[in-house]
Order: C-alpha cells, then structure tokens, then sequence
C-alpha cells in the first residue's frame, strides 16, 4: 500500500489522435523506463 496526500497527482490517462506536427515528450519522472517501475512519488517532495 502506498499512503496518498492531498494535492499529489495520482493518474490520468487520455488517448487522442494527433493532428499536424508535434515535439517528442521527453521529461518525466516516468519517461524511458523499461520493464517494472517502483513508485517514484518521493520525487514529488524534493526541492528543485
């Protein structure tokens, strides 16, 4: 189990078709991960 806080983004995920030009996403604590990924919601609390 893993305790959720206020204000913390859980999920959400929306597929649409994409129309005319558009950039790669390329940042993310989630970005480029292969195979099984543990939570990384401490990143949420760092201070940049």
């Amino acid at each position: 189990p893993i305790r959720i806080y206020s204000n913390v983004e859980v999920c959400q995920i929306y597929y649409h078709t994409i129309e005319g030009e558009y950039e790669n996403y390329s940042s993310g604590k989630y970005q480029n991960n292969q195979g099984i990924q543990p939570s990384l919601l401490y990143k949420d609390f760092e201070k940049d």
